[in-house]
Formats: structure tokens, C-alpha cells, sequence
């Protein structure tokens, strides 16, 4: 709501490789138009945001703070071509994703980077293979579920839905990716919706 905007949102999906990183990435880039945004890798399983950013190192991140290795000064890294948008990578993968995500070292990190950022992403590892996206749901303020049209089946977000709410988590809506509504067996709904409401109202 316009009174009380979320600061940090959880990206998450279902499954893997439904784009979630690619969501969390452009989204901390548009968030960043608008004041200082930190995008956080918290996938400590396959991290890509180093990636996405056009960096194949992914050590001295998240996990290196996190274990006490380096402090929040090294953690933090500004976005060459955008000053407003900073990054903490992923750091080495641990074995231990979950206990990490869930100590109170990464309660202080969130704590920290509030008071520093006008804006928050974290990118999260699937919902339905491990339990992250669960534990972090109870330390942001939201989470977006990113769903993967003709790949995400029905049961596999019923399944993730009901894992989320079990915990409470602040899910505040689903974005659909690779949609091709040519190919959507609700394309021939969805037109003639399109033209009922243009006849019916004219178009604006």
C-alpha cells in the first residue's frame, strides 16, 4: 500500500530454473531509478546473481560474512554502471545453506542493510526442492513467486503455495514468465473478453 510500501522483497519459484534471477535482477535495476537498492544473492545452492551482473566470481559474499570472514564493507559491492544499485554475491557454497540463512548473523546483516537502503532484493532458491524460501519469508517484508508458463504445473504451485502459507510468509503476488498467449489454452477466452469490453465500453 502506498503507507506502508514493502523496503524488502523475497524472489522466489517453484521450481528450478523458472527465471527467478533474471526477476530479481531487473527488478533491483528498476528499483534503483528510485533510490539505493541492494540486491542480495541468497540462493546458496546455484547462484546466479553474480551472473546475471556480468561477474563469474561469486566468492567474498554473502556466505564469507555470514561465517564471520570478511565484514560488511568487503560484502557490499557498488554496480559499476549504476551507482545507485549495490550487490552482495553469493560466496562460496557452503554446506550448510540453510542454518546460515537462518542465524542470527544474517538478522543483523538485514537489519544493517535497512537502515543503509531505500530498497531490498533477494534472490531465493526454489520453494518446492529445499526450505530456504521459507526460512527467509519471516525475515522481508514480501515475496513475489515466479511461475513459469507451460513448465510450472498446477500441482507444483498448489504444492508451493501451501508450503508458504504453512509458514506465514508474506507472499503479495505471482509473476508469470515465458507467457505466449498463442500458445495459452486461455488466448481464445482472453480475446474475446478483449472484444466484448471494447464494443461494450469503447476503447480508452
Amino acid at each position: 500500500s502506498a503507507e506502508h510500501s514493502p523496503q524488502s522483497v523475497l524472489i522466489t519459484s517453484a521450481i528450478q530454473s523458472e527465471g527467478k534471477t533474471t526477476l530479481a535482477t531487473n527488478l533491483a535495476l528498476a528499483f534503483s531509478q528510485m533510490g539505493t537498492t541492494l540486491l542480495i544473492d541468497a540462493d546458496l545452492r546455484k547462484p546466479r546473481v553474480h551472473q546475471m551482473m556480468g561477474n563469474q566470481d561469486h566468492s567474498q559474499g554473502l556466505v564469507e560474512y555470514l561465517v564471520g570472514r570478511s565484514d560488511i564493507e568487503d560484502t557490499i559491492i557498488r554496480d559499476e554502471l549504476n551507482p545507485s544499485l549495490y550487490v552482495i554475491k553469493s560466496g562460496v557454497i557452503p554446506p550448510n545453506p540453510q542454518e546460515l540463512l537462518s542465524s542470527e548473523q544474517f538478522d543483523a546483516l538485514m537489519n544493517k542493510v535497512r537502515q543503509k537502503f531505500d530498497y531490498i532484493v533477494v534472490d531465493c532458491a526454489p520453494v518446492l526442492p529445499v526450505s530456504d524460501a521459507m526460512v527467509l519469508g519471516a525475515k522481508v517484508d514480501s515475496m513475489i513467486m515466479l511461475v513459469e508458463a507451460n513448465a510450472t504445473t498446477k500441482d507444483m504451485i498448489k504444492d508451493a503455495y501451501k508450503r508458504l502459507r504453512a509458514v506465514r510468509a508474506p507472499v503479495i503476488g505471482t509473476v508469470l514468465s515465458q507467457f505466449d498467449e498463442k500458445r495459452s489454452a486461455y488466448y481464445g477466452r482472453y480475446r474475446y473478453y478483449s472484444k466484448y469490453y471494447t464494443y461494450a465500453y469503447g476503447k480508452r
